[in-house]
């Protein structure tokens, strides 16, 4: 069982002891291989405060977050060691599982899903990645590194399979990426649209969902490092996981927030929207 003393701050309502939880919200505010401009490691934290001025129920779902056991353990301290750093959310990702609970992630930046997933795999062999980003983060290194927030997806497919990966809603990347041989069929990209097909292929496999809130428009999330336009809105992001409602979702990740990058706080309150609908939809 994993012992950890639970922060004072955690996100609205997930205040169950982590005993007697059924997953678990942590934050890895990892913030060093970011490609554009620089701030994920403040989101964890960030996105706990917005949550806040949220209502726990959803209408939308007519459910509510105090119905959940759901425990918040914090934000996992981080070194500067990018190596060192991926060995820890490895311990902490394993420890979650092996307990039998489902590990809900907060970035920081992207990387940190390569060791969730890698540690997911151990325990669900036939795992399979659904990944919202307006990314494909598929680029065999980026500036000669070979571990990074654009190449996430590629150390990935090297664990899982390229062929377990779907991505949806990219939008930007190279031309070696996009004419990566066999993704094709397994690429749904510009829109949303694409996740009934999605759905209906993975039929009840274990399910891993990573969102990069990048995937929606400047104009509904300015606060990340690498935004690029002609994104999703926000109605379109969360339909498009309550698709996903059918599916054995094992573990689910929000990533690259930058909260400094919109003074408005906004940004901040879009990602902890997404999140409680994510959970509940999902726990």
């Amino acid at each position: 069982m994993l012992h950890l003393s639970r922060s004072d701050s955690h996100f609205i309502a997930a205040d169950s002891a982590y005993e007697k939880s059924k997953a678990v919200i942590v934050g890895f505010p990892m913030d060093l291989t970011v490609t554009g401009r620089h701030g994920t490691g403040s989101a964890p934290k960030m996105i706990r405060d917005a949550s806040y001025l949220l209502e726990t129920y959803s209408p939308a779902q007519k459910r509510d977050l105090t119905d959940l056991k759901l425990s918040d353990i914090g934000d996992m301290e981080l070194p500067f060691s990018l190596n060192e750093s991926l060995e820890i959310i490895s311990k902490i990702a394993h420890a979650i599982i092996r307990d039998n609970k489902k590990i809900i992630s907060l970035g920081g930046e992207h990387l940190i899903s390569l060791p969730i997933i890698s540690e997911i795999q151990k325990r669900y062999k036939d795992i399979a990645v659904i990944h919202i980003d307006a990314h494909l983060d598929m680029a065999e290194s980026y500036l000669g590194i070979k571990l990074s927030h654009a190449s996430v997806m590629r150390r990935v497919s090297e664990i899982i399979g390229m062929e377990n990966i779907y991505q949806i809603g990219q939008r930007s990347g190279t031309k070696e990426e996009w004419g990566l041989p066999g993704r094709e069929a397994l690429l749904y990209p510009f829109d949303l649209a694409g996740m009934e097909k999605i759905v209906d292929i993975l039929g009840k496999r274990a399910v891993y969902i990573t969102v990069d809130l990048d995937v929606l428009d400047p104009s509904v999330l300015p606060g990340t490092g690498t935004p690029e336009p002609a994104g999703a809105n926000y109605t379109d992001l969360v339909n498009a996981l309550t698709v996903c409602r059918s599916l054995n979702i094992v573990g689910f990740d929000i990533v690259e927030l930058a909260p400094a990058l919109d003074i408005s706080g906004a940004s901040n309150i879009v990602a902890a929207g997404i999140l409680k609908e994510a959970l509940l939809l999902f726990i």
